[in-house]
């Protein structure tokens, strides 16, 4: 029996969730030969009352590094402390696992230069689609890392209340309130919903396929509350759905990508990823379609894949994955994507073909269009923002209408 001594910083949801899963998970364990003994724990504060008590609480981290462990697990969330107690982790000679993309989104760099100088593991499994642990896979993998397109659903709160929009006819701000009431939705859900925590995530998952460069304020992006239900029933009426899709491609030493609410075609998959559930699919040279779908969040799906990634941590360095040969810088350019617009009219509407021949002219090519009482929905493009905004902003000038641009993937 191998008996892994753990450390674990942070113990809110997720990090008492590690906690019980210590304890649910022993038997497990040890059939494939390993104890996990969790022998401290470091939080901000110690003297708040937790519905967990593990052993040796503290708010010292003095007291708590002056222990040694095989791996330190951390749950915290955001970039400081937890990057500087990392790198402490690290140079200490621990392995280090860690649920935080916003961590490893604003400092993978460093902590895989870490890893390296220390000869330990790092390990980010629970960083995206944390029930579904793959991103191992893509570090370590070079012809699965060397995927050149994603197209996901990251953030299982955006997914929730887009599909209960359409599902219950809810509108967006009701659908966070029940998201919110269900324990899928933080107190402040603002990065959910303007696309940041899903940014954090690709990121992350260009990281694993040795990519840098990129970071998440840079991504293209919109906010899901650009929603409305008009917008939904008409995605239906064009063959598709409306998701909140983070996507990302890479062509030659350059990335562009964007994150947003987005017009789904009925027969791509994401289409019928519903609620909290997350998703992705990766293309590329070596490898097509392959397709994960999962528990995204959550303590306990959070926790089992923070456990996994300690043991496999625990067991080299070969577990620090891109940690030993680092991340290739690539430009981050903007993103040509299709789009998923809305024109609503004050006064009479234009005809179709006068609508199509407009906003053709202006470099907005229509694939199809669906009209409403005084609203029209189309596919348009692909083309950059700057020219879809333009093209949309005369036409609406010249009519006298409002607009609203959505992205679509192709099919």
């Amino acid at each position: 029996m191998v008996t892994l001594s753990l450390g674990l910083i942070g113990l809110g949801g997720v990090g008492s969730a590690v906690v019980e899963a210590c304890g649910r998970g022993e038997r497990a364990m040890a059939q494939r030969g390993y104890r996990v003994s969790l022998d401290a724990c470091l939080v901000r504060d110690r003297r708040r009352p937790r519905p967990v008590h593990p052993p040796r609480l503290t708010d010292d981290p003095e007291r708590f590094f002056s222990r040694r462990y095989n791996v330190v697990v951390e749950t915290t969330g955001g970039v400081e402390p937890a990057r500087s107690l990392a790198l402490r982790a690290m140079r200490n000679g621990a392995a280090f696992v860690t649920a935080n993309k916003a961590l490893v989104a604003a400092a993978g760099g460093d902590l895989r230069q870490a890893a390296r100088a220390a000869g330990v593991s790092l390990r980010i499994d629970a960083c995206a689609l944390a029930g579904v642990p793959f991103i191992g896979a893509l570090e370590r993998r070079p012809l699965f890392g060397g995927a050149a397109r994603f197209q996901g659903l990251l953030n299982g709160t955006s997914n929730f209340i887009l599909t209960r929009m359409a599902k219950d006819g809810l509108s967006a701000d009701d659908a966070l309130a029940r998201a919110q009431a269900l324990g899928y939705a933080e107190p402040d859900p603002s990065r959910d919903l303007n696309g940041l925590d899903a940014a954090d995530k690709l990121v992350v998952l260009l990281q694993a396929c040795g990519i840098a460069g990129a970071t998440p304020e840079r991504f293209a992006r919109k906010d899901v509350r650009l929603v409305r239900r008009v917008d939904i029933e008409a995605a239906t009426s064009l063959g598709g759905a409306i998701k909140a899709v983070a996507a990302a491609e890479r062509r030659g030493s350059t990335v562009s990508g964007f994150v947003g609410p987005t017009f789904v075609p009925v027969l791509n998959r994401l289409a019928h990823v519903h609620d909290e559930l997350n998703a992705i699919a990766i293309d590329g040279p070596f490898v097509r379609e392959l397709f994960f779908c999962g528990v995204g969040a959550g303590p306990a799906a959070t926790a089992a894949t923070l456990l996994d990634d300690a043991i496999e941590a625990a067991s080299g360095p070969d577990g620090a994955g891109r940690a030993e040969v680092g991340l290739l810088p690539a430009r981050l350019v903007p993103p040509e994507p299709s789009w998923f617009a809305r024109l609503e009219f004050d006064r009479g509407r234009p005809g179709d073909s006068a609508l199509t021949r407009a906003l053709a002219t202006r470099g907005l090519p229509v694939r199809r269009g669906i009209r409403a009482d005084g609203s029209w929905h189309g596919l348009v493009g692909p083309c950059d923002e700057a020219r879809a905004i333009a093209a949309l902003t005369a036409v609406a000038a010249v009519h006298g209408a409002t607009w609203n641009a959505l992205y679509a993937l192709e099919g």
